[in-house]
């Protein structure tokens, strides 16, 4: 006697499913390349006010030298549903699982960070000692005063996530644009340790970050290209702005980068031969058993 699995008819029934309705969408995981794909955060010189000054904010590696850290690469999986015939592509905001990877190890230590440790600018607590830990950016923050230049602190961007979020877009040949979607941190840790509290009025700081999203108002075209068989290859460009807080100086930025990611997509010509195979064998199983 032949049996017809659970599994098949599950498959069939997606099968049906798929080809019931040209307006269908299917859920593909695209398998990020974490050395095609990267965000570059760009925090540029800014005036804002620390406490009673007016100051220029200038971000700088941990050494002092020009911010070269500040760019990390991507990894994970980026959730998407695709119209049946590859007519449009929606990114499923939620569903991703987009990390950043560590570049390296800054200052400070979120593991070093005691809540006890308070005084009249660390109402919430502080960093103990001077150590690093591995982070997807860090770098140092400089505050110009007329011709005088402080060290305002050390900053860390740890366990960070990243999320993309649409509405139905359509495909065209191998295009869509990318200027609608939108796109941010789904969560990160902002670690801040200040080294000029009672000038600036700024304390120690570590909290999350997320989720801050915007519209990917300067993404170029994106495109989903058949690399060879049923392999397909997404591009997804990013531009668009983001800020930082720093206990509550905020800071204007963008982030800029590319999403490069690659799945297994059976065409739709493929799936109605799968579908009518399984459909082929719970038939016969049916009239086996009858």
């Amino acid at each position: 006697m032949i049996r017809v699995s659970a599994g098949r008819f599950a498959l069939l029934a997606m099968c049906a499913g798929l080809l019931a309705s040209p307006a269908h969408a299917y859920l593909v995981s695209w398998d990020i390349d974490p050395s095609l794909s990267s965000f570059t955060l760009a925090i540029p010189d800014q005036t804002t006010t620390l406490g009673t000054l007016t100051a220029t904010m200038r971000l700088r590696n941990q050494n002092n030298a020009t911010w070269t850290t500040n760019k990390a690469p991507v990894d994970g999986l980026l959730a998407t549903d695709l119209g049946l015939g590859f007519s449009s592509i929606q990114f499923l905001g939620g569903s991703s699982s987009l990390v950043g990877v560590n570049t390296g190890s800054y200052r400070p230590n979120p593991a070093v960070f005691s809540t006890s440790a308070t005084d009249a600018t660390n109402t919430a607590g502080s960093f103990t000692n001077t150590s690093a830990a591995p982070a997807v950016f860090g770098a140092r923050v400089n505050a110009s005063v007329s011709i005088i230049t402080l060290n305002v602190g050390y900053i860390s961007f740890t366990n960070v996530s990243y999320d993309l979020a649409s509405a139905v877009t359509a495909l065209t040949g191998t295009s869509f644009l990318s200027n609608a979607i939108n796109v941010g941190i789904a969560d990160s840790t902002l670690n801040f340790d200040s080294v000029a509290a009672g000038t600036t009025g700024i304390g120690d700081a570590i909290g999350n970050t997320g989720p801050i999203s915007a519209v990917n108002t300067g993404g170029a075209a994106g495109s989903m290209v058949n690399v060879g068989g049923g392999n397909y290859k997404i591009t997804v460009p990013i531009s668009m702005p983001v800020f930082v807080d720093l206990s509550g100086v905020t800071l204007n930025a963008t982030a800029t980068g590319t999403l490069v990611g690659f799945a297994f997509i059976p065409e739709p010509a493929t799936l109605l031969l799968l579908g009518a195979g399984v459909a082929g064998l719970a038939a016969y199983g049916r009239k086996r058993r009858s």
